[in-house]
């Protein structure tokens, strides 16, 4: 995470918390690198750090796609076939 990113993550800790509050939603930034640099919001803290295509993100999908990806659940989602937490 050595990157424009990690140099603004108090700011960023601060904006996503205010997204977060305002949306009642979990808020994920994901670097170039599909590093996922933080999580507010959730309960994935855990996957700070790594790499989303490696766990099965929808965030991976959508960032690799270009396209918006929407999940009202889970299990079954073609995103999360491969998702270490399914």
């Amino acid at each position: 995470m050595n990157n424009i990113l990690s140099e603004m993550k108090p700011s960023l800790v601060r904006y996503s918390e205010i997204i977060s509050n305002i949306t009642d939603s979990a808020v994920s930034i994901i670097d170039n690198e599909m590093i996922r640099v933080l999580y507010v919001g959730g309960d994935w803290r855990d996957d700070v750090g790594k790499n989303c295509a490696e766990v099965g993100h929808i965030a991976y999908s959508a960032l690799k796609t270009g396209q918006s990806q929407i999940m009202l659940e889970a299990a079954g989602h073609p995103s999360c076939q491969k998702c270490t937490y399914s």
